[in-house]
Protein backbone atom coordinates (compact mmCIF):
# COMPACT_ATOMS: atom_id res chain seq x y z
CA UNK A 1 0.00 0.00 0.00
CA UNK A 2 3.02 2.49 0.74
CA UNK A 3 4.67 1.39 -2.12
CA UNK A 4 1.29 2.25 -4.27
CA UNK A 5 1.43 5.80 -2.49
CA UNK A 6 5.36 6.27 -2.94
CA UNK A 7 4.86 5.22 -7.18
CA UNK A 8 1.53 7.88 -7.25
CA UNK A 9 3.43 10.76 -5.24
CA UNK A 10 6.42 10.35 -7.78
CA UNK A 11 4.13 10.06 -10.43
CA UNK A 12 1.93 13.50 -9.79
CA UNK A 13 5.42 15.41 -8.77
CA UNK A 14 7.27 14.10 -12.57
CA UNK A 15 3.90 15.27 -14.55
CA UNK A 16 3.49 18.51 -12.49
CA UNK A 17 7.61 19.51 -13.05
CA UNK A 18 7.07 18.69 -16.32
CA UNK A 19 3.98 20.72 -17.05
CA UNK A 20 5.08 23.63 -15.26
CA UNK A 21 8.74 23.34 -17.46
CA UNK A 22 6.50 23.92 -20.41
CA UNK A 23 6.52 27.57 -21.64
CA UNK A 24 2.76 27.63 -22.25
CA UNK A 25 2.22 26.74 -18.95
CA UNK A 26 -1.53 27.76 -17.70
CA UNK A 27 -2.24 26.92 -14.06
CA UNK A 28 -5.10 24.52 -13.05
CA UNK A 29 -8.74 26.31 -12.91
CA UNK A 30 -11.96 25.26 -11.55
CA UNK A 31 -15.00 24.25 -13.69
CA UNK A 32 -15.73 28.03 -13.02
CA UNK A 33 -12.66 29.53 -13.99
CA UNK A 34 -11.08 30.35 -10.52
CA UNK A 35 -7.27 29.37 -9.55
CA UNK A 36 -7.47 25.14 -8.31
CA UNK A 37 -5.75 25.65 -4.89
CA UNK A 38 -7.15 22.19 -3.54
CA UNK A 39 -4.42 19.70 -2.47
CA UNK A 40 -2.51 19.21 0.49
CA UNK A 41 -1.35 21.89 2.66
CA UNK A 42 0.47 21.91 5.96
CA UNK A 43 1.91 24.79 8.23
CA UNK A 44 3.76 22.21 10.09
CA UNK A 45 6.95 23.85 10.41
CA UNK A 46 9.39 25.54 13.02
CA UNK A 47 9.91 28.41 10.67
CA UNK A 48 8.75 31.49 11.85
CA UNK A 49 6.69 34.31 10.44
CA UNK A 50 9.50 36.68 11.84
CA UNK A 51 13.24 35.62 12.32
CA UNK A 52 13.72 35.19 15.80
CA UNK A 53 16.59 37.27 17.49
CA UNK A 54 17.93 33.52 17.99
CA UNK A 55 19.36 33.29 14.09
CA UNK A 56 20.07 36.92 13.68
CA UNK A 57 23.53 35.46 12.97
CA UNK A 58 22.64 32.73 10.71
CA UNK A 59 20.48 34.69 8.32
CA UNK A 60 17.72 34.17 6.07
CA UNK A 61 18.98 30.76 4.58
CA UNK A 62 20.20 27.70 6.91
CA UNK A 63 23.56 26.87 6.00
CA UNK A 64 23.41 22.93 5.31
CA UNK A 65 26.14 22.11 7.63
CA UNK A 66 24.37 23.78 10.59
CA UNK A 67 20.77 22.44 9.58
CA UNK A 68 20.91 19.81 11.90
CA UNK A 69 22.36 21.29 15.06
CA UNK A 70 19.89 23.83 14.07
CA UNK A 71 16.95 21.86 14.00
CA UNK A 72 17.85 19.67 17.08
CA UNK A 73 18.66 22.33 19.37
CA UNK A 74 15.29 24.22 18.30
CA UNK A 75 12.84 24.90 21.37
CA UNK A 76 10.19 22.73 19.89
CA UNK A 77 11.88 19.76 18.86
CA UNK A 78 13.91 19.76 22.62
CA UNK A 79 10.21 19.85 24.48
CA UNK A 80 8.99 17.19 21.95
CA UNK A 81 11.89 15.19 22.46
CA UNK A 82 11.88 16.00 26.29
CA UNK A 83 8.81 17.00 27.51
CA UNK A 84 6.08 14.69 29.90
CA UNK A 85 8.51 11.75 28.83
CA UNK A 86 6.69 11.89 25.44
CA UNK A 87 8.08 9.63 22.65
CA UNK A 88 9.06 11.45 19.14
CA UNK A 89 6.93 11.22 16.36
CA UNK A 90 3.97 9.34 18.67
CA UNK A 91 0.68 11.36 19.19
CA UNK A 92 -0.44 11.56 22.76
CA UNK A 93 -3.14 9.81 24.15
CA UNK A 94 -4.74 11.85 26.73
CA UNK A 95 -2.98 10.60 29.72
CA UNK A 96 -0.88 14.10 29.52
CA UNK A 97 -4.09 16.06 30.01
CA UNK A 98 -3.14 16.47 33.53
CA UNK A 99 0.34 17.38 33.13
CA UNK A 100 -0.15 20.48 31.48
CA UNK A 101 0.11 19.84 27.89
CA UNK A 102 -4.07 21.05 27.58
CA UNK A 103 -6.62 19.32 25.07
CA UNK A 104 -5.68 20.90 22.04
CA UNK A 105 -1.62 18.87 22.33
CA UNK A 106 -3.47 16.46 20.84
CA UNK A 107 -4.64 18.04 17.49
CA UNK A 108 -1.54 20.34 17.04
CA UNK A 109 1.49 19.36 14.90
CA UNK A 110 4.05 22.22 15.26
CA UNK A 111 6.56 20.96 12.67
CA UNK A 112 9.85 18.99 13.49
CA UNK A 113 11.57 20.68 10.46
CA UNK A 114 12.49 24.19 9.06
CA UNK A 115 10.09 25.15 6.25
CA UNK A 116 12.19 24.51 2.82
CA UNK A 117 11.52 27.29 -0.14
CA UNK A 118 13.05 25.98 -3.51
CA UNK A 119 15.83 23.30 -1.44
CA UNK A 120 16.46 26.17 1.09
CA UNK A 121 16.00 26.17 4.37
CA UNK A 122 14.81 29.19 5.89
CA UNK A 123 14.55 30.96 9.94
CA UNK A 124 11.83 33.25 8.49
CA UNK A 125 9.46 33.53 5.70
CA UNK A 126 9.53 37.26 5.81
CA UNK A 127 12.50 37.74 3.24
CA UNK A 128 12.60 41.45 3.31
CA UNK A 129 13.96 43.37 5.06
CA UNK A 130 16.94 41.01 5.49
CA UNK A 131 16.54 40.97 9.21
CA UNK A 132 13.34 38.77 8.66
CA UNK A 133 11.55 41.09 10.90
CA UNK A 134 7.70 43.02 10.09
CA UNK A 135 8.95 46.73 9.06
CA UNK A 136 6.06 48.53 11.43
CA UNK A 137 5.91 51.55 10.82
CA UNK A 138 6.26 54.63 13.97
CA UNK A 139 2.43 54.92 13.45
CA UNK A 140 1.39 51.47 13.75
CA UNK A 141 3.92 50.76 16.68
CA UNK A 142 2.37 53.47 18.32
CA UNK A 143 -1.11 51.69 17.64
CA UNK A 144 0.30 48.54 19.08
CA UNK A 145 1.51 50.11 22.17
CA UNK A 146 -1.56 51.78 22.86
CA UNK A 147 -3.75 48.35 22.05
CA UNK A 148 -1.17 46.92 24.58
CA UNK A 149 -1.80 48.49 27.03
CA UNK A 150 -5.99 49.44 26.30
CA UNK A 151 -6.37 45.50 26.19
CA UNK A 152 -3.91 43.77 28.76
CA UNK A 153 -4.31 43.38 32.10
CA UNK A 154 -7.36 42.53 34.65
CA UNK A 155 -9.73 45.20 33.73
CA UNK A 156 -12.42 42.51 31.63
CA UNK A 157 -13.26 39.02 32.16
CA UNK A 158 -11.36 37.56 29.72
CA UNK A 159 -8.12 38.93 31.67
CA UNK A 160 -9.22 37.97 35.08
CA UNK A 161 -7.86 34.96 36.55
CA UNK A 162 -10.69 31.78 37.32
CA UNK A 163 -10.10 31.62 41.05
Amino acid sequence: MTTLRKLITIAAISLSTAAMAADNYQPPRTASGKPDLQGFWTNASLTTMQRSNNYTDIGLIIPDDKLPEVTTNHHQNVRQATDDNQVAGELPDGKDLGRGRGYNAFWVDPGTKFGSVKGEFRTSWITYPENGRIPYSESGRQLRSDNRAKFSGNDGPEGRALC
